[in-house]
């Protein structure tokens, strides 16, 4: 049950009953303001029956230390029978958590990318951001000081983010039991990238114990597939090696569910001067619209037709039985198979449309290939095969009235005169720099 149990001009707490023997006091970020109704981290807590304070930050106040001294003091009934306390906050709630350390007494603090202080005051030649929230009435004593400190603290943020990086050294010189946690490559979205009930139960966990060995090890896992990441590593590599990360952001984003976000934002971190770079060119927009599942396949390839001859567009099949397409060496034959089961000798296969024709691409080169019931030893990138839509956004490959088909048993043919369940193939389309 959740109930308000605290109120002023400035903050709202909330109590969640919970049967854990510690008390987790949650601060809210910048991005949710008190509502009245819920708090940052309700949904993990009550879900995990943990005994929670939710405090939330009716403007973006960063937690003025005169009302939470009032919170204290009015909620000190509450508070009292708990000697394990687990304070918690991302960006300005992590400013709120660590600078009640002390006064909350804090076993452990988690901060998730905190800022030091935003006050004008306090700023260096690194800026210190968030000017525009700044109060000198409520906020001139809001610097993070070794008095305010108390308990372990983990700092979780990305050390590429130059802003976020200096607060966390800021916070990590004041104290001598600050554990910094890298999410590399996460920017300042560090919060979504952990999200989740089990991610957060498990974080909680490992800094209860202090297991700052495995932590670190979660965080690497967590982030390393996370959307976010892969905008960060495109933004950055952007501006350093811009073709080559285009070219292999193209290829590695291309199954992910959020790639059309990407590619919309993907013209914005492009200077000026890219509207006549040879290689890129229109790719941006043209990529998007490939990655649009609201796009049939059959139109996109008609587009992709009208594309200048040095353009590639690769293609990746997959089989009805949702497996991949390998080049098996020992048979010289075509055969399918989920990645991770892919035999020895199996090389994976890629398709691209050049010129009109569709070619086959095996370990860094074209191949000759042949299928049964094709005339010849012959490669593949001689035929013209004729792509036609198929149920529910499918395709089906056909040459000279047969259709290319998946057997169950994992081979692949061109044998088929007609198109049925085996000839229905998923396919995904981005451009290639090769």
């Amino acid at each position: 049950m959740t109930s308000i149990v605290y109120e002023d001009e400035e903050l709202q707490a909330f109590w969640l009953n919970g049967s854990s023997n510690f008390l987790l006091i949650a601060f809210g970020d910048l991005v949710s303001m008190a509502n009245g109704q819920t708090f940052s981290v309700q949904g993990p807590a009550s879900k995990s029956g943990i005994a929670c304070l939710g405090i939330m930050a009716k403007r973006p106040n960063w937690y003025p230390r005169r009302n939470l001294q009032q919170l204290v003091s009015a909620l000190s009934a509450l508070l009292d029978p708990y000697k394990e306390r687990i304070l918690y906050g991302a960006s300005m709630g992590g400013h709120g958590a660590l600078k009640a350390g002390r006064l909350m007494q804090a076993s452990t603090t988690i901060a998730l990318c905190p800022q030091w202080s935003i006050n004008p005051s306090d700023q260096t030649a690194t800026p210190l951001g968030w000017s525009e929230y700044y109060n000198p009435e409520t906020m001139a004593d809001m610097a993070i000081e070794e008095a305010d400190l108390r308990g372990a603290i983990f700092l979780i943020s990305d050390p590429g983010e130059v802003r976020d990086e200096f607060h966390r050294q800021q916070i990590t010189h004041r104290s001598d039991s600050v554990h910094q946690i890298n999410a590399h490559f996460c920017d300042h979205n560090v919060t979504p990238v952990l999200s989740g009930t089990a991610n957060f139960l498990e974080i909680l966990t490992l800094c209860r114990s202090q297991s700052v060995i495995k932590l670190q090890a979660t965080v690497n896992q967590l982030r390393r597939s996370h959307f976010f990441r892969k905008k960060a590593l495109i933004e950055r590599g952007l501006k350093a090696k811009r073709k080559l990360t285009v070219g292999v952001a193209l290829r590695a984003l291309r199954t992910d569910p959020l790639v059309n976000e990407i590619m919309r934002d993907l013209p914005r971190y492009l200077k000026d001067d890219l509207a006549a770079d040879e290689v890129l060119g229109e790719m941006p927009e043209f990529v998007a619209y490939l990655l649009n599942d609201k796009t049939s396949a059959v139109e996109k390839f008609e587009r992709a037709l009208e594309l200048p001859d040095h353009r590639n567009i690769e293609i990746t099949l997959i089989t009805p039985f949702g497996t991949n397409i390998f080049y098996d060496h020992k048979s010289k034959s075509l055969v399918h198979s989920p990645s991770a089961t892919a035999g020895p000798g199996c090389a994976p296969v890629k398709l691209f449309l050049r010129n009109t024709r569709l070619e086959i691409y095996i370990e860094g080169r074209f191949t000759r290939l042949s299928l049964p019931r094709i005339t010849g030893d012959v490669s593949l990138m001689e035929y013209d095969f004729e792509m036609r839509e198929g149920p529910q956004g499918r395709v089906v490959l056909a040459r000279n009235g047969l259709f290319l088909s998946a057997d169950p048993s994992g081979t692949i043919s061109c044998d088929r005169n007609e198109a049925s369940q085996w000839e229905f193939f998923e396919v995904r389309v981005t451009a290639a720099l090769l």
